[in-house]
Formats: structure tokens, C-alpha cells, sequence
């Protein structure tokens, strides 16, 4: 009898032995993310903004390049916004959201619009470097942001990136908000506004190198003049919020706008959801990163991407997954 036991006991202790190392040789859940069987859902969003817009042409470049190189995932685009995209990725409603690193910076902290510190919000990719163009008439008082004490203004509808971080803008230079008549409105009526006189400087967000769409349509029968932003002020703004940057906007830009002229600027930038799979942003990345001359010559915005300029001005935390990237590439400083 007891003959029986030790042999059974040992076939169970044989059998344990056999699934542990079993179990030991299977897959390891902590393994990077680089391994060569990758793993990607059926489906991922990523928000823009709503078609005519300068990011949705973007996102539908992403899309293409991601759905190539993986058939098997869907990528669905989000209309919103740079602060609606940084909300819905709160929720977990989208899985990447363009924004700007000035915005991601607010929501982290709970300034500005954001009442609360959005927690799920991380940093991906660096995708573009943006300006802010506040645009005037020649023959304007408007010599200076601090000179808005009075004007109408608009800064384009609530969400827009810049509606949201021009309050910093105004409060480097002694200007409340409250003392600046907001008119908020689409980009082709804010050109209608101008034109007839009915605003006397509006501010948009655009990329350092190309013209952006509805100044270059003003400028074809409207004189314009851009405003600039001291060294001073612009150091200021470092202060209030890293992803402030000093930028240049190139003279000849537009129809009569020969100079160069100082002003703010920002990375535009790619935010994903904290609690998405490592391996997910790490393939994201990695592939819109290998894939950039592809997506300049849809968007040649777009050509920004690469590994060196991805963790640059996002002015958040990476995700994990984009750290690991970098860190491989050896562009994380």
C-alpha cells in the first residue's frame, strides 16, 4: 500500500514539475513589447477634428499607413478637438488624440478649462511644430498683446487648442481675459468677421512652414499685419506652462508680411490613453515613426516625424510604451 502512494506521489510530483516548466517556457507577459509576434486590437480611434480642418487630413494619413501595415485593425477617426480629444481619452472613449503639449500640460494640472487633472492622459508622438499667428489690420492700434484691453477678438469656437491657452497669452502682458470681448466662431466666419470689420484681431494655430488656409484667402484682397511676442514674455510663458516654446514665423509667410516676426508656439502632438497595452504604442509609434516620408507626402506637415523629434515639447509624461521606443532609438534625454 504504501509502495502505491510513493509511486503516485511521484507521478504527481512529475506532473507538477512538467507544467511548471511548461508555464516557465510560455509566453512572458513582461517581455518587450518588441517581440517578433505583435499583438494589436481590431480597432483603434484617434481624434482630430472635424473635416476642412488642418488635423483631420492628418489623422486620415495615419489611418492609412496603420490599417497597411496591420490589415487586421481598423483605425476610426474622432472628430474633436484639442481639448475634446484629451477628454475623451480620459473616458476611454478614443485611444490617441491630436493635441497640442501646452493643452496636455493644462489637463494634467487642472488649469485653464480643465476643472480636474485628467489622470488617463500620456504622451505619444510629437508630430508637427505649431505657431500662434494673431492677425490684425495694418493700419490697427494694436501694436501689442498688451493693447487688446477693449478689442473683440476671436480665437476660433470653445475647445479650439487656442481659445484655450490664449488666457496665458494675455496675462504675460497685464490683460485679463474679462477685459477682451470674445466672439467665438468658425474659422470661415471668424474670416468673414475680419474682413467686414466686426473683430479687430483674431489668433489661430498653425504649422511653421505652410500658410494657413483661411489667412492666405484674406490676405488675397485684405491687408494683414502679424503681432509678435518679446523674448520677455515669451520666457514668462515658459514659466506658466514648459510647452510654451519661441518660435519664428518665416518673412513672405503671406501677401505683404515680409519680416520675420517672434511669436508663440507649441508641439503639436499625439496623446494616448495611459492604461492602453505598451505594445500598442510602441507599434503605433514605431510604425507612423518608419512610415514618415509616406505621411509627409500625403500631409508634408507631417515631416516633422521622426525618432529624434517625437518625445520632444509634449510637456507630459510618456507612456510607457513610447518611452521604451525612444529609449531604443536613443533619442530620450
Amino acid at each position: 500500500m504504501r509502495g502505491k502512494i510513493k509511486t503516485r506521489l511521484a507521478v504527481l510530483l512529475a506532473v507538477i514539475t512538467l507544467l511548471t516548466l511548461l508555464v516557465g517556457c510560455g509566453p512572458n507577459e513582461d517581455a518587450d513589447v518588441n517581440d517578433d509576434e505583435v499583438k494589436m486590437p481590431e480597432l483603434i480611434t484617434i481624434g482630430a477634428s472635424e473635416p476642412g480642418s488642418s488635423w483631420y487630413p492628418m489623422a486620415v494619413a495615419m489611418k492609412d499607413v496603420l490599417e497597411k501595415e496591420y490589415e487586421d485593425m481598423q483605425v476610426e477617426i474622432f472628430y474633436g478637438g484639442g481639448d475634446i480629444n484629451l477628454k475623451a481619452i480620459e473616458e476611454g472613449k478614443i485611444d490617441f488624440g491630436i493635441t497640442f503639449g501646452v493643452t496636455a500640460y493644462d489637463s494634467l494640472e487642472g488649469r485653464n478649462r480643465f476643472d480636474e487633472p485628467l489622470e488617463n492622459v500620456r504622451g505619444a508622438l510629437g508630430i508637427f511644430l505649431a505657431n500662434l499667428q494673431m492677425v490684425t489690420r495694418p493700419d490697427s492700434d494694436i501694436k501689442s498683446v498688451a493693447d487688446l484691453k477693449g478689442k473683440t477678438i476671436s480665437t476660433g469656437m470653445p475647445g479650439y487648442a487656442t481659445t484655450g491657452m490664449f488666457p496665458d497669452v494675455l496675462k504675460v502682458h497685464g490683460v485679463d481675459a474679462d477685459d477682451v470681448t470674445f466672439e467665438f466662431a468658425t474659422m470661415p466666419d471668424v474670416a468673414v468677421m475680419f474682413k467686414d470689420k466686426s473683430i479687430d484681431l483674431f489668433a489661430v494655430h498653425s504649422t511653421i512652414e505652410n500658410p494657413f488656409p483661411i489667412i492666405q484667402d484674406i490676405t488675397a484682397n485684405t491687408p494683414i499685419r502679424l503681432l509678435s511676442i518679446s523674448e520677455e514674455d515669451l520666457e514668462e510663458l515658459n514659466k506658466i506652462n514648459p510647452g510654451h516654446l519661441k518660435v519664428t514665423i518665416p518673412g513672405g509667410l503671406y501677401r505683404g508680411q515680409d519680416e520675420d516676426v517672434v511669436s508663440q508656439g507649441n508641439v503639436a502632438m499625439l496623446a494616448t490613453r495611459a492604461d492602453l497595452p505598451d505594445e500598442v504604442v510602441y507599434n503605433v509609434i514605431k510604425t507612423l515613426i518608419e512610415n514618415s516620408d509616406e505621411l509627409a507626402n500625403i500631409v508634408s506637415d507631417l515631416k516633422y516625424i521622426n525618432a529624434e523629434n517625437g518625445p520632444v515639447g509634449l510637456a507630459i509624461p510618456l507612456h510607457p510604451g513610447a518611452e521604451q521606443y525612444y529609449e531604443e532609438q536613443g533619442t530620450l534625454k
